[in-house]
């Protein structure tokens, strides 16, 4: 008897009435044969499995793989990691929420700028610097796609009112003008993808183009070309064979074909998912061994795929479930990789690997409807076709991933011109050798830090709060670092003066050894029995701190700040005048142009006025320069009768008091100015408290200087 071939083979197209059609493919590939002579026009192939290849133990997601150039990134949970060569997973940053996120990266020197959105924020893993970061640029309203097209990141906002791009090869500066709006419907845009060069922006009802128009602003304008299909999802668009592929407004699967939409679906598979959930649908691409697929996956439903080198559907399910585990697919080093939506595995696609993990995967296939015009029909042989020349799957285990190295330590401060003494970082675990590297900053000249995590000895050369990292990354990739400083602080040595007489005038003289650019400042107090003293500011110097006390039994006092930048024209002295006599006290300050940032004014805070007490607190400080380098000088000034007042304690954490010495004989009104200083790069500067020996009334001050980079 002879046998006949029966329809076995095919795709997907199960229909409600099952008596018509009952179609199924599970976890079957069907293929074609390309050439005549083969034994039957067709085959259903097993994909490939799923071979652990990493995991974040305990994690319960991944949302989302990168392949940056050969760089493979996967954010797990609420942490960006790089998957090593040797398949470790290397935290470098966190990137907050719980949903899918979107990768895109450009091109800079010797490296990429890898960029992360999360429907809300968006982040910069920068390969060069090893720096990440989320994206402040003043232009940048946060991000729910990205891709790269002609030099730019471009990105959807998050109420999906335009696309926008940034700048060239920048993907942290942003200009609010370089706007997309669709203009063919004023429909929210679901999302983007590249075709032929150009930038398509996916509606909710319609779908428009826009081409690079080379322009300085708003460069991708809109060709006037569009259709009247949206998309359901934003993660339901993407590319595969040089076109893109969505699930249509309508319920219906799409290819771009030229400007046009291309139906890709049949009314099964539109029958499938009317009931899922559109909005939470998302796509991605395999290709491999000549299957071309495109999966889409419905969180409430089921993995569909459409193979575009047969043009048929099949489905795709893990054991258990009614969809397939896999939460992405990226391509890297000639293998693919799938994620787990429900874990922190990294699974290899494997052609000889026929489990997912440890767990089987079933395969189902049912049949054209097999009749003879409804006449009964006799089947004495059935012959199926069955390569099973495979050995069984040995399952593995995913590899422990490695413990990171540790360091710790805290460098100690030095003195300008002094020999520091040299540090040396505790560095443990992990698994060496180690590499040490400086980051974020630098050390103070000449110092250097060597592969021993130790900082050098010798002779500083430069003043500064020297901020830095030291981190230790082993031979797996991972790493630890530390953030520490140096302080080597200025030598402020203010000349100081104490003048109890009664006079008009008063000559402050000047530090020796002044060069152009140096910054001059001066603090002088004046005070006595006139009713209103006024002090005239001296020529080529500006007043910037100015306070007045009246009342002080029968007394009056001002405290006043002037700066100026040396100019050769400063002379030796500083005259300063007052309206009428009275007693003078005064500090200079020289400090030298490599300390401060020439043209930027010091800024000054003055503290509440204290009356009849020997304690009070200097003034807070916020300088307008946030937290760059600073120095920081907490100041007082009073006047007291008859007897020269003595400042017993000075805020905490500050340098050494420095004060005029006492005048040679009593006089009825002694002023005092004293003052001591410090250095750092803080928001906010709090001095603390002043001591002084008897009840009087102080006026505590705080200045802050621009100290250099």
């Amino acid at each position: 008897m002879r046998t006949t071939v029966i329809p076995m083979l095919g795709g997907y197209y199960k229909d409600d009435a099952l008596p018509w059609s009952a179609q199924d493919v599970c976890n079957w590939l069907p293929t074609n044969a390309e050439v005549p002579g083969t034994q039957t026009p067709g085959m259903l192939k097993t994909p490939p499995g799923l071979k652990p290849a990493a995991e974040i133990v305990g994690a319960t997601s991944v949302r989302g793989t990168y392949n940056a150039e050969g760089k493979f990134f996967a954010v797990i949970d609420q942490t960006l990691y790089q998957l090593t060569n040797k398949f470790v997973l290397v935290p470098l940053g966190e990137v907050p929420g719980t949903g899918r996120v979107r990768f895109a990266h450009n091109q800079i020197l010797n490296g990429n700028e890898v960029v992360v959105v999360n429907g809300n924020a968006g982040y910069v893993y920068n390969t060069v610097t090893l720096e990440f970061s989320r994206i402040t640029d003043e232009g940048y309203p946060g991000g729910i796609d990205a891709l790269f097209l002609d030099g730019y990141i471009v990105q959807i906002e998050p109420q999906r009112r335009y696309a926008f791009n940034s700048e060239v090869r920048q993907a942290t500066q942003y200009n609010t003008l370089d706007r997309m709006v669709p203009e063919a419907a004023p429909d929210l845009i679901q999302g983007q993808a590249v075709f032929n060069g150009e930038l398509v922006l996916f509606g909710e009802r319609t779908t428009e183009f826009f081409q690079n128009t080379g322009a300085t602003e708003q460069p991708f304008r809109s060709k006037g070309i569009s259709f009247d299909i949206g998309a359901a999802a934003r993660y339901g668009i993407a590319s595969m064979d040089g076109t893109v592929y969505w699930l249509g407004h309508d319920g219906m699967f799409y290819r771009l074909n030229s400007y046009s939409p291309e139906r890709i679906s049949n009314r099964a598979i539109e029958e499938m998912v009317r009931g899922f959930n559109w909005s939470e649908c998302f796509a991605f691409s395999w290709v491999d061994s000549g299957h071309s697929v495109m999966y889409w996956t419905f969180p409430n439903g089921f993995t569909i795929g459409f193979d575009a080198s047969i043009g048929q559907w099949h489905r795709r399910a893990s054991y258990g479930m009614d969809r397939w585990r896999v939460n992405s697919m990226t391509y890297w080093r000639q293998a693919w990789y799938a994620s787990d939506f429900q874990s922190g595995r990294l699974y290899a696609l494997d052609w000889d690997y026929l489990l997912e993990a440890d767990t089987p995967f079933e395969s189902e296939r049912c049949s054209q409807v097999l009749h003879d015009d409804m006449n009964r029909v006799f089947i004495p042989r059935l012959e199926l076709l069955f390569s099973d020349g495979q050995p069984d799957t040995v399952a593995i285990g995913f590899p422990v991933q490695p413990e990171g190295p540790d360091i710790e330590g805290d460098a100690p401060d030095g003195q300008l011109g002094e020999e520091y003494p040299g540090y040396q970082y505790d560095v443990s675990g992990g698994t060496p050798p180690y590499t040490i590297t400086l980051r974020n900053g630098v050390l103070p000249p000449p110092l250097t830090i060597n592969n021993a995590a130790e900082i050098s000895s010798g002779e500083t050369e430069k003043s500064g709060l020297f901020k830095f990292s030291v981190r230790v990354t082993d031979t797996n990739g991972l790493f630890d670092e530390v953030a520490d400083s140096i302080l080597i602080p200025i030598l402020l040595e203010p000349l100081g003066t104490i003048d109890n007489g009664q006079n008009q005038e008063t000559e402050v003289e000047l530090p020796e050894g002044i060069e152009g650019g140096d910054l001059l400042l001066a603090h002088v107090c004046n005070g006595g029995v006139m009713q209103n003293p006024q002090v005239e500011t001296p020529e080529g110097w500006t007043l910037f701190g100015y306070k007045k006390i009246t009342n002080i039994g029968n007394a009056y006092f001002t405290s006043n700040w002037f700066y100026r930048w040396a100019d050769g024209e400063e002379g030796d002295a500083l005259t300063v005048t007052a309206d009428a006599n009275g007693a003078w006290a005064s500090q200079v300050f020289l400090i030298k142009n490599k300390d401060v940032l020439n043209g930027i004014a010091p800024e000054i805070e003055y503290g509440e006025v204290t009356f009849d007490t020997t304690e009070f607190d200097a003034a807070n400080i916020s300088p307008s320069w946030d937290d760059k380098n600073t120095i920081v000088i907490a100041g007082i000034a009073s006047l007291y009768s008859t007897t020269f007042m003595q400042v017993i304690t000075y805020p905490y954490d500050f340098g050494q008091l420095n004060t005029p010495t006492s005048p040679s004989t009593s006089g009825s009104y002694i002023p005092l100015v004293a003052s001591c200083y410090t250095q750092g790069a803080q928001n906010t500067y709090n001095p603390g408290e002043f001591i002084v020996g008897s009840s009087t009334t102080r006026v505590p001050c705080t200045v802050a200087i621009r100290g250099s980079d």
